[in-house]
């Protein structure tokens, strides 16, 4: 933990953004992201029935 205030602005002298790439990881507004997740089988056939 450093000492320094919350209010205080100004970044670090060792943080170098020169090779960074802006919106590399942006991902534009209407976008279909896909998550792959794992649900178990009783949740899964839970909701299933209750769309059905």
């Amino acid at each position: 933990m450093n000492n320094r205030s919350v209010d205080d602005d100004e970044m670090s002298a060792e943080i170098d953004f020169s090779n960074g790439v802006r919106d590399l990881h942006h991902i534009p507004l209407g976008a279909k992201v896909f998550l792959r997740t794992l649900i178990e089988r009783s949740v899964w056939e839970y909701f299933s029935r209750k769309a059905e």
